[in-house]
């Protein structure tokens, strides 16, 4: 959400006021990962336009990295939201968070950000509606939705890490972001397995030691 606004907006249960319009600007597979680049033009409408890219690579055998760029010209409240199914979620380490399912399976969460964020939990809130989900048509239930917050000036990057950990730990991965001179996120490096993954606007790689 930019300046507490969404992408979408609806008018009723089963209509939208406002649908962005996306745009597949890349998708390939490799041996050493997916990757999936896409914009959408749903904050073109505010008085500072905003463009919103995102990137998704998947890491094989198993974790997620996800890009967002946000082109603008002004200063803006970002709020990067994700909902959880009815789960436990709590937030450890700051910017660390740690979902886990009934049969302890555990995906932790961490943006990279170079500006202060505030992280959060919100679950079953009415004002605003944050913190639902719904199995069945009519039917709601509050669950969990982690929410990382910040106030920035655009353009801006926000790198974001997804890693499932069948361990089970308590503590947080030995993870940390990679930056170029001007403080961008170009890259993340993790201590175990050694592996660094990089990207620039162009292009991604992995590198395994």
């Amino acid at each position: 959400m930019i300046d507490g606004r969404s992408q979408a907006e609806p008018t009723g249960p089963f209509g939208w006021k406002c649908q962005p319009r996306g745009r597949l600007r890349e998708w390939h597979s490799t041996p050493e990962f997916d990757f999936l680049d896409a914009d959408h033009d749903g904050y073109l409408g505010l008085p500072d336009p905003v463009l919103h890219r995102r990137r998704v690579i998947f890491v094989k055998p198993g974790l997620w990295i996800i890009v967002d760029d946000l082109s603008g010209a002004s200063r803006h409240d970002i709020d990067l939201t994700f909902q959880f199914a009815p789960i436990d979620v709590a937030l450890g380490t700051h910017p660390w968070a740690r979902a886990e399912t009934p049969k302890g399976r555990v995906l932790w969460v961490s943006p990279f950000p170079s500006a202060p964020v505030r992280s959060a939990l919100k679950c079953g809130e009415v004002a605003p509606i944050r913190g639902w989900i719904s199995r069945d048509y009519g039917q709601r239930q509050p669950a969990p939705m982690l929410i990382y917050s910040l106030a920035v000036a655009l353009p801006y990057r926000i790198v974001t890490l997804l890693l499932p950990d069948r361990q089970g730990a308590t503590s947080p991965p030995a993870v940390r972001g990679l930056y170029d001179d001007a403080g961008l996120p170009i890259g993340v490096a993790f201590e175990r397995p050694r592996r660094v993954v990089r990207f620039d606007d162009n292009a991604v790689s992995v590198e395994r030691e």
